[in-house]
């Protein structure tokens, strides 16, 4: 195996920088209500993507790959091919595929 740490790992997270550091003042109803106002403008931006992967017949589904060469994974937001097995997820599953040299055409 391989040792990771946290910091090792690249992440492609749903909301941007300047809305994560942001530093929010007022009641917590305030917060909240900025907040969700400033996620509204990053809507169009998902819409974008989810359109493109659908007229390439696929869907957007988060990846994970460790790279063992380099001891690095990354995590990532990618249009996911429907013969793919995170393809026919639903909204509250998980699955962890390994693509190996012994499991490559079913992982």
């Amino acid at each position: 195996g391989i040792e990771l740490n946290v910091k090792d790992v690249q992440v492609e997270c749903l909301i941007p920088d300047d809305i994560l550091n942001k530093q929010y003042k007022g009641s917590r109803d305030e917060i909240n209500s900025a907040v969700i106002e400033d996620l509204k403008k990053i809507d169009g931006q998902m819409l974008e993507r989810l359109k493109k992967a659908l007229a390439n017949n696929c869907v957007l589904r988060y990846h994970t790959v460790i790279d063992t060469q380099t001891g690095r994974a990354s995590i990532k937001i990618q249009e996911t091919k429907n013969d793919h097995p995170l393809y026919r997820l639903k909204a509250d599953e998980n699955l962890i595929c390994f693509h190996t040299s012994r499991y490559k055409t079913s992982p």
